[in-house]
């Protein structure tokens, strides 16, 4: 009996699947189950409608992808939902700031206010006047210039930025150094760029870039030294101009007095009035020749005492006229009756008929 009914299902399949559930579909002569997903599937074919939110291909059903709106057969989905774009089948929400995108490229253009860069949305940054897609800023706002496509404020009293450069002029009484705008220095007459000043005015001199004013009574200041020449009736010693001293003829720069008017003599660089009866001043020891009448002591000219027959320089009389005797270098007169004397004592010797007390001859 069972033989027989093994029989009967090989040769009846088909009239046995037809009076099965609905949900079956015969297929090479077997009897297969209709997928969950399937809606409908025909004898031979396999599934040929699918439910809702799949789509059939290769008479599969597939689940439409997220967010997806519409799908079609062998196709899969061609339409997503509002803020989304479709790539290979499959739908990506539209980038933040992005006002459209297109479907397998993204997003195509954003919103006021940013750019476009790689199908993403990016803000405008600041001060960018305008800025072009996939590039960034390429523009900025009056006042700003452009490095890497941001926007730098131009540096205080530029007069002009340039793009990927900075400040490349400044405004007039400044000069530029590293795109920086720097004050001229006070008296600074012309600055140079990325040096500074180079020329100063009238009146100062020009040393590690800054102006000095020339020091009094300078004739001539020179760059990086200072004073080189005075005005007449000064001399130069470091850089800076002295007064000639009083009656000096002439000064030499870096030593000062070296050569005094007629009648003075030079000494510690000054000027010295030759002593009274000087005939003769040496410089740096004074007098050292007396007018005649005069002898020398101390470089100091002393009279020569009435009656003196010999001076000698630094001790003054030492020998006097006949009928005189020397005493504390001045002659003096014979005593009376007196024949010789001697230094600084007096009378030793008396004419006859006279003797000698005190140093006076006494009448016998």
């Amino acid at each position: 009996m069972k033989e027989k009914q093994i029989l009967f299902l090989l040769i009846f399949p088909i009239i046995i699947c037809k009076f099965n559930e609905s949900n079956y579909y015969l297929f090479n002569n077997f009897t297969v189950k209709c997928p969950e997903e399937c809606y409908s599937c025909k004898d031979n074919i396999g599934c040929t409608e699918c439910n809702i939110d799949y789509y059939l291909k290769n008479k599969v059903c597939f689940k439409k992808s997220d967010n997806c709106f519409k799908v079609r057969n062998n196709l899969g989905c061609v339409e997503c939902n509002i803020g989304y774009y479709l790539k290979n089948k499959i739908c990506f929400k539209i980038p933040a700031n992005c006002d459209y995108a297109s479907d397998n490229i993204g997003c195509v253009e954003c919103k006021s206010g940013y750019y476009l860069k790689n199908n993403e949305c990016f803000k405008i940054p600041a001060n960018c006047y305008y800025a072009s897609d996939n590039i960034g800023c390429v523009e900025c706002k009056s006042g700003y210039y452009l490095k890497n496509n941001e926007c730098f404020k131009i540096p205080a009293n530029c007069y002009y930025g340039s793009d990927n450069i900075g400040c490349i002029e400044c405004n007039i009484g400044y000069y530029l150094k590293n795109n920086e705008c720097f004050k001229k220095p006070d008296n600074c007459y012309t600055a140079n760029d990325n040096i500074g000043c180079i020329d100063c005015n009238i009146g100062y001199y020009l040393k590690n870039n800054e102006c000095f004013k020339k020091p009094d009574n300078c004739y001539t200041a020179n760059d990086n030294i200072g004073c080189v020449e005075c005005k007449s009736g000064y001399y130069l010693k470091n850089n800076e101009c002295f007064k000639k001293p009083d009656n000096c003829y002439t000064a030499n720069d870096n030593i000062g007095c070296v050569e005094c008017n007629f009648g003075y003599y030079l000494k510690n660089n000054e000027c010295f009035k030759k002593p009274d009866n000087c005939y003769t001043a040496n410089d740096n020891i004074g007098c050292v020749e007396c007018n005649f009448g005069y002898y020398l002591i101390n470089h100091k000219c002393f009279p020569i005492s009435q009656n003196c027959l010999r001076v000698e320089d630094d001790i003054g009389c030492v020998e006097c006229n006949k009928g005189y005797y020397l005493k504390k270098h001045k002659c003096i007169l014979l005593p009376s009756n007196c024949i010789n004397a001697e230094t600084d004592i007096g009378c030793i010797e008396c004419d006859s008929n006279y003797e000698l007390k005190k140093h006076e001859c006494i009448k016998i």
